[in-house]
């Protein structure tokens, strides 16, 4: 199975990267990034969260004990296309919450910030999350996922495609906005504003794949241009996928320092959507 998934994983890691790489060039972003110990250790967490090692001996056992208990599929008699869409406002609605949540609430931003670590993003920082994070989103959406809709929609290609392209480019250093549908889908330029290392963008667009809860929930912002700093200020790590597991556990035993971007929700300056 780990041999399989790690095939499909670099397959379509490298049909995403000529993809984005070649939109980026053309638009002038700064290639070095990919030659950057930063992308390196990015690639690691692809490697295992998509290579099938998290899948093989966290998730699928994690799914093992709790999928049958839960796996009601309520909605089974709903048409195909309405539960489609349902299952995506659904599944981005409880990852907006739940990304709120890892803002708030210091000891779950003590792992969550290992996301927002990196100062020099690429379409691969998709990925790089603690291991508690990670499951915690996948035990949050798992159970009202499972209730509602069976295991079937994770294995639907479409919305697994969708959903990897539209996160893979929110990384990337493409400054696109999609026009009038800003307020819709989270734009490369809407989610950069959520890694900016300004203060004045902290606790701003919480939303996965849809913008537009950030502008029902106030929490929606515009900057007018790409944030020229990236990370977490007043908290360094090294690039090193094993140092950044273990560092989340030391910040728990210390209070979060004054101004270090605990990125809790609420008011701040700029243009709202």
């Amino acid at each position: 199975m780990i041999g399989s998934s790690m095939k499909t994983m670099l397959l379509s890691l490298g049909a995403f990267f000529v993809i984005i790489y070649l939109f980026e060039a053309r638009a002038g972003a700064d290639k070095s990034r990919y030659l950057s110990r930063g992308f390196v250790n990015d690639f690691v967490y692809n490697v295992f969260y998509r290579g099938g090692i998290y899948a093989f001996f966290i998730y699928l056992p994690i799914m093992g004990l709790v999928g049958p208990r839960v796996s009601f599929n309520l909605l089974e008699p709903v048409p195909l296309p309405v539960k489609v869409v349902l299952y995506w406002l659904v599944r981005d609605f409880l990852a907006y919450w739940t990304h709120r949540a890892q803002h708030a609430f210091h000891p779950l931003w003590a792992f969550h910030k290992v996301h927002h670590s990196q100062e020099r993003m690429t379409f691969l920082t998709t990925s790089r999350f603690h291991l508690v994070d990670q499951i915690l989103n996948h035990v949050v959406l798992l159970i009202p996922l499972m209730l509602l809709f069976g295991p079937s929609p994770g294995t639907w290609l479409a919305i697994h495609v969708t959903t990897e392209f539209i996160l893979f480019v929110q990384h990337s250093e493409l400054r696109w906005s999609y026009g009038r549908l800003h307020g819709v889908i989270v734009s490369p330029a809407f989610h950069a504003v959520h890694h900016s290392a300004d203060p004045a963008h902290h606790g701003r667009n919480f939303g996965m794949l849809f913008s537009f809860w950030d502008l029902l929930f106030g929490t929606a912002l515009r900057a007018g241009g790409r944030p020229p700093r990236f990370g977490v200020p007043g908290w360094e790590t090294p690039e090193s996928f094993l140092r950044q597991f273990v560092d989340p556990f030391r910040s728990l035993l210390a209070p979060e320092p004054r101004g270090s971007a605990a990125l809790r929700p609420g008011a701040a300056p700029g243009e709202p959507i």
